[in-house]
Formats: C-alpha cells, structure tokens, sequence
C-alpha cells in the first residue's frame, strides 16, 4: 500500500514537472512568435515608408530662378549678338555677333575673357546662325553666300590646388561657298554626321533651298572626297520660315509660312527625295516659326506663329510607297504668341521654348508636361542655350538682354498618366501600357 501511493506521488510529481516546462516552452515560442510578427510588421512598414519617402522627390516640381542677367550690346560695345552658348559647368558664355566676332565671357565676376574675330572678306558680314545639340558645332550663314563652320571648345583644367579652371577656344573648321550666286543666307543649318561626312542646308534671301554635302572615302584604296550639290527649291512651294536637319544627315525637315511641313529625305546625298508633305498647325494655315529635334532625332517638334507647339515623328506605314509616315503624338500647351526660339537638352527628352512676348517654357516631350515657367522680360526672344548638364539655361532677347536661370528638374517624365496610363513612345505606333526610362 505504501509503495503504491509512493508511486502515484512521483508520477503526480513527474507529471507536474512536465507540464511546467510544456508551459514554459509554450510562453516561449508564443513569445517568438509575436516578437516576429511584431518585427514583420515594423519591417513591413518600414520599407513602405522607406520606398514613400523615396519617391516623394519624384513628384517635386521643376524649380527655376534667375541666377545673372548681362546687357550684352553694352559690354559688347553695340555688337549685335546673333547666337549663344554656355559651358557646362555654367560659367563661361560664348556670343556671336553679326560683326563675326565672337565674344567669351566669365559669368561669374561678369568680366569679357577675350573677343576672337573672324576674318571675312570685306563687306561680309554674317545674317544666320545655328547650332547643334552636341559637339558644340555652329554654322554662320553670310550675305555673300558663304557658310562658316566652327567648333566652340571648353578646355577643363585644374591647378595645383584644385581651382578649376576653363579655357575656352575655337576652331574653324570649313567655310563654303554654298551658293555660287552669291545670295545672301538667310537661314543654315549643319550636321556632322562623323569626321568624314557632313551636309549644309541653307536658305537663299530669295526663297532657294540649297543642300551641300561632303563625303570622303573610307577606302584606303581610294581615298577620294565627293561633294554633292542640290537645288531642292523644286521639291515644295511656298515662303520657306523655318528649317531641320537630323544628326545622321537623312531626315530634312522644311517648314512654310503658310503652315506646311516637308519632309525629305537625304539619305541618297545626290537625290534627295520628298517623303510626306503635311500640315501640323492647328487652323491648318498658321506659320511655322520653329522646327527642332529632341536628343535622339525621332521626334520633331513644331512651333507655329499662333503659339502652338506638337511633336511628329516617323512611324512603319506599309501604304506609302517610301514605308514611314509622319504622326502626331504629342501636343503641348500653347503659348499666346508666336514662338521665336527652341532648344532641346541634351540629356532627356525635355526642351525650352520662347516667345515673341518674351515667355519662356520648359517642357516634356513624353509626359507632355509644362514643367516650368521662366519668367525673365517681355522682349521676343532670339535664342535659347540649354545647358549640358541641364542645370540651366541662357536666354538671349532681341535687345541683346542675356538672362542666365538655374533650373532644377530631376524627373520631369513622371505623371500619373506615364506610370499608369497609356504612353506614345518613340518607335511605338500607338500608345501602350510600357514604361521607358527615358
């Protein structure tokens, strides 16, 4: 008897020991439970919050403010300038003049670092000007029927202690006489395909549009330069107001004063063709005032004299006989007068467009945004300088007013339209649910 209730107490004793350290592991392993479910959480919330505060600065708006502004007639001694650019590090300024002087000038303190002239032959003087988005090219068209072609170049150069410092220079490259007759130019454009291939298209004062091209063989066998020399006034009609050339030196865009564009292609250099004839204005019978390319040239966009601006760009089209065809995917906030001035960065789809009144916009191709406003003097606006980093811009008035802004505008491709919506992007016929980056 005894031995039998000395049994049951162990077992009771055992049992209740059992069940104790069950109990404890239980509180244990409840308490790991929780703990990571309470550490889910926060991590989960943690991350949103992380990934919310990053893209909050996608949503900022673009910010732009005056940072100088430089009265260049006066410092410039009344020099006309005609065309201007900047460095990219915003401090050194160039200026062409219709005098073919070109001026440097430190934006910093304000001071003229030297004034280079181009030696012309008496009685010329220059009545165009134009530049490329890269490679800092230039082209001056004179009354003579003489283009000059120069290359603008920034030295970078740091001293001893660190101090950078700019040199700028310049380089003429080539000066041809792009029109035999000798009448004046009133409008150029030049693109530099590669070293050994580029073409000039300009403007005579009366209404002929000239195209020069230079090719030199890649043969080693051969090593020959071909000129090739068109009169391509035959191929459109109408006062010619505004011309483009791509950076390959095939897709020539002509604009008209009664608001036509055309587009010939200048692929074959000894005969260039009419592609497509299009009316891109509004009320189908505006000016066109401005034709520029956005960095990759596939899309163009149009300027007119009401103020309205659109882009085009070529799409596959199997009905035309050529394969391509010109469409309108995006249209932009219209300014209230005529546009006189565009300029595309040259590290996103952005550009700036100026006015007669003196507006200025800075605007996205794909989201098709008004990013900013750049409130500078009701004086029409001659030229537009973006610059490199796109940190910036220079605004050249018609009374020789420079006004240099800093712009800040990291992702101006961001809408609730491009993340979520339907996007025409280039090489897209339609619009599509994708997303490009740039």
């Amino acid at each position: 008897m005894l031995n039998l209730e000395t049994e049951n107490l162990n077992n009771s004793f055992k049992g209740t020991s059992s069940h104790k350290r069950s109990l404890f592991y239980d509180k244990i392993a409840k308490g790991i439970i929780y703990s990571g479910g309470i550490a889910t959480i926060i991590s989960v919330v943690a991350i949103l919050v992380f990934v919310f505060w990053e893209a909050i600065p996608l949503w900022f708006s673009a910010e732009g403010k005056i940072d100088k502004k430089i009265n260049l007639q006066e410092k410039l001694e009344n020099r006309t300038p005609i065309i201007i650019g900047l460095d990219e590090y915003k401090q050194i300024l160039y200026a062409i003049s219709d005098s073919a002087t070109i001026d440097f000038i430190d934006i910093t303190n304000n001071s003229l670092i030297k004034s280079n002239k181009i030696d012309l032959i008496k009685g010329n003087k220059i009545l165009s000007a134009s530049k490329s988005l890269t490679k800092n090219n230039i082209a001056l068209g004179t009354n003579k029927g003489e283009v000059i072609v120069l290359q603008i170049d920034f030295k970078v150069d740091y001293l001893k202690d660190d101090t950078r410092q700019i040199i700028p220079q310049f380089n003429i490259k080539s000066i041809v006489q792009v029109d035999s007759l000798e009448r004046p130019i009133t409008k150029v454009v030049y693109r530099q395909f590669n070293e050994d291939e580029f073409t000039i298209v300009a403007l005579t004062s009366d209404n002929h549009l000239l195209q020069y091209s230079y090719e030199k063989s890649k043969s080693l066998s051969e090593g020959d330069e071909k000129i090739y020399y068109n009169d391509l006034t035959h191929l459109l009609s109408g006062k010619i107001t505004a011309l483009e050339l791509d950076n390959f030196c095939e897709k020539l865009m002509v604009g008209t004063e009664n608001g036509w564009l055309y587009y010939i292609s200048a692929k074959d250099k000894n005969n260039p063709q009419l592609i497509q004839k299009i009316n891109p204005t509004l009320t189908g019978k505006s000016s066109i005032t401005t034709l520029g390319f956005i960095i990759g040239d596939q899309s163009l966009v149009v300027g007119d004299a009401d103020g309205n601006i659109t882009s085009w760009m070529r799409v596959l089209d199997s009905t035309t006989d050529y394969g391509w065809k010109l469409v309108n995917p995006h249209r932009f906030d219209s300014h209230k007068s005529s546009i006189t001035s565009f300029c595309a960065s040259s590290r996103n789809k952005s550009f700036i467009t100026g006015d007669k009144e003196g507006k200025i916009f800075l605007k996205h191709l794909t989201s098709e945004q008004s990013l900013l406003e750049l409130s500078g003097k009701a004086t029409s606006v001659a030229d537009i300088s973006y610059s490199p980093k796109g940190d910036g811009a220079v605004i050249l008035y018609s009374d020789g007013t420079i006004i240099i802004f800093d712009i800040e505008n990291p992702h101006p491709e961001i809408t609730v339209k491009t993340l979520f919506g339907k996007v025409w992007y280039e090489g897209y016929a339609n619009p599509e649910y994708v997303w490009q980056s740039t």
